[in-house]
């Protein structure tokens, strides 16, 4: 018989933990250990520290194993450690894949209490595979430690009076929170798991009406103890790390379910001095040592060639080089066999990497390319355009056009790294700079109200200067849009969820380049998307005609157009409907409710678009504010 240590912090530095004697993964005896006052915040070097001292709480000298119930991927490989002489297998596993196997199959989407480790309020879905997934998660506005845990103790099984459990849970974190949370979320199933204490360890589950609304239709709460969870937990141990393959039997048959995660992390660079600079070792850096092929746009190479080359030769294992036509209209699978016939041909190994220098069409293009090489080679970007900068060198999409529709081919492929570099903009045609706001407009309409409004300050000076004055403005106004862009698309990277706020901008505006036969800019096409759908915003009454006006006078001050005659309500309601079947049958239209706030539409009515498109007729020769024209800069 062996033994196994399950803990979990518990806040203000202590560990709650028990010891598990097992024998063929089942629990014989347990013994609850008293407090354990370490660090709860381990870094991976004290992560063994903190292992070390909950071993020394234990009377037993048979640990085979210690389980450390965390959310942090940072600690994604098991460790062996030394104990007493003896090797200690140490794990880190996520509560909520332990939790798993204690959730009823039917129960698709739940509101999770974690009174364990962490004190917060998270929505919990299953996803088509079965795994649980967080996708949203509040933070609970009172830490619950050891003590504070009492509020579910004395409690029977069967409790049917829900409203009591959740009484007490308010009197703890206040006001009835938990129901608060439990319509945030628009959910009718609480799971709480509760901690690592011996006076949590008996089941109870509970049904009763909600009290904030009177509603009739029940809400039902699972309350999971201590001992619901171990069983998940021993099964995850016999695995390693963060991969999983589970048996599953039912009456229907049996399953072999695989699981893992992938750990994604890149950085975005900003040099001071120029990247090609050739005392600049950023993209050296970035690229480690890896053979390149280099994936370089046609102007870009006409303005910069002799400088990529020249640096390249100096710090790179460069195989070979590939000049990539960076149109829209040349936004093609062409042009990405073009790049892996290249990669080929140089001899580009696996552990190789495509380096792209160029706008947005020319990073996706090699993207794409690097995503498919090989099933995979790493990617690093030089974006060389503010719209790549601002937009196409931040997430992880990488897309081409095809059968006449945009970026409708495509994969979630990340890079290796980036170098965001200013000095390009030098050279970049005045309606480039102009596109490139677009996209930082459209975040600052619907998250930052304060970067709207330095926007209406400085752009003037940002058109005329091309991205240089004010001094130290341009790169502030850059990395904020860059931050707000990377926070949104971080909880979903790969777009489990279709509801996104990057996406202003982006319903009318794939039809608008389409229709344009892509002669529209990118930027242009974006900006006239955000002034429809503010318009039919403020038309349903769900936004200020004021935050219209605004845009308006920004856009006069920018250059950014107004009007267009693709503006007809057919292309508009194509371009919409194929946004539903790009987001799952969801239209989810962004759109402002005020500066720095924005929500989601289902339906869209031609009335709608005839309300917008007369807002804009109409105010399209209205003077621009002396605000919005950079007076006093």
């Amino acid at each position: 018989m062996a033994s196994v240590i399950i803990a979990e912090p518990a806040g203000a530095g202590s560990w709650h933990a028990c010891t598990i004697e097992i024998d063929d993964q089942s629990i014989r005896r347990k013994q609850w250990l008293k407090e354990v006052l370490v660090p709860s915040v381990p870094d991976a070097e004290l992560l063994a520290h903190v292992a070390l001292q909950i071993l020394d709480r234990t009377e037993q000298r048979d640990v085979r194993s210690l389980l450390l119930l965390l959310k942090d991927s940072r600690f994604a490989e098991p460790l062996i450690i030394a104990w007493q002489g003896r090797p200690v297998h140490l794990q880190v596993i996520d509560p909520l894949e332990a939790l798993q196997h204690a959730i009823p199959s039917s129960w698709n989407s739940f509101l999770l209490i974690d009174v364990g480790g962490a004190s917060e309020c998270a929505l919990v879905k299953q996803t088509r595979f079965g795994q649980l997934e967080r996708t949203h998660t509040v933070p609970l506005d009172v830490s619950l430690s050891s003590t504070k845990s009492s509020w579910l103790v004395g409690l029977l099984p069967g409790q049917e009076n829900g409203e009591r459990i959740l009484e007490g849970f308010g009197n703890e974190v206040g006001s009835g929170q938990l129901w608060q949370a439990a319509h945030f979320f628009g959910v009718t199933k609480v799971v709480c798991r509760l901690g690592l204490l011996p006076s949590n360890d008996m089941e109870r589950n509970s049904v009763g009406a909600d009290p904030l609304s009177g509603a009739a239709k029940p809400f039902e709460i699972l309350c999971i103890p201590p001992l619901g969870l171990i069983g998940g937990v021993l099964n995850l141990s016999r695995d390693s790390g963060r991969g999983a393959v589970r048996l599953v039997e039912s009456d229907r048959g049996m399953t072999l379910r695989m699981s893992c995660e992938r750990h994604i992390s890149y950085d975005i660079f900003h040099p001071v001095r120029s990247v090609l600079d050739l005392q600049e070792e950023a993209l050296a850096r970035t690229v480690d040592g890896r053979p390149v092929l280099l994936a370089v746009d046609k102007n870009v190479e006409r303005l910069y060639g002799d400088r990529i080359y020249s640096y390249a030769n100096e710090h790179l294992k460069c195989l070979g080089k590939v000049v990539v036509l960076g149109s829209e209209q040349r936004k093609n699978w062409e042009q990405v066999e073009m790049i892996c016939s290249e990669a080929l041909r140089s001899g580009l190994p696996r552990d190789g990497a495509i380096v792209a220098f160029g706008g947005g069409v020319t990073l996706d293009l090699a993207g794409m390319a690097a995503s498919v090489f090989r099933r995979g080679v790493p990617y690093v970007r030089v974006p060389t355009t503010l719209v790549g900068l601002a937009d196409a060198g931040v997430g992880i999409k990488q897309g081409f056009n095809f059968a006449s529709r945009k970026n409708v081919l495509g994969a979630f492929y990340p890079p290796v790294g980036g170098i965001s570099d200013l000095s390009f903009l030098t050279t970049l045609p005045e309606a480039e700079i102009r596109c490139g706001l677009a996209e930082i407009v459209k975040i600052a309409i619907v998250l930052d109200s304060n970067l709207f409004e330095l926007l209406e300050d400085v752009a003037a000076s940002l058109i005329r200067t091309g991205f240089r004055s004010p001094e130290g403005v341009a790169i502030r106004v850059l990395l904020r849009a860059e931050h707000l862009m990377l926070q949104q698309l971080q909880p979903n990277l790969y777009e489990a969820c279709h509801a996104r706020l990057v996406d202003f901008g982006h319903t009318f505006s794939p039809g608008l380049e389409s229709a344009s036969g892509y002669a529209m800019r990118h930027g242009e096409a974006v900006a006239l998307d955000m002034l429809i759908s503010t318009g039919v915003a403020v038309k349903r009454g769900l936004c200020p005609a004021t935050v219209l006006q605004r845009m308006l006078n920004l856009y006069r001050t920018i250059g950014l157009p107004m009007r267009s005659s693709l503006l007809q309500a057919p292309i508009l309601l194509a371009s919409a409907k194929e946004a539903c079947r790009h987001r799952s049958g969801k239209l989810n239209l962004v759109v402002p409710i005020d500066l720095g706030f924005a929500t989601y539409l289902q339906d869209l009515e031609p009335e709608d678009l005839k309300s917008a498109l007369a807002m804009l007729e109409h105010a399209k020769d209205e003077p621009r504010s002396e605000r919005a024209a950079g007076v006093g800069i």
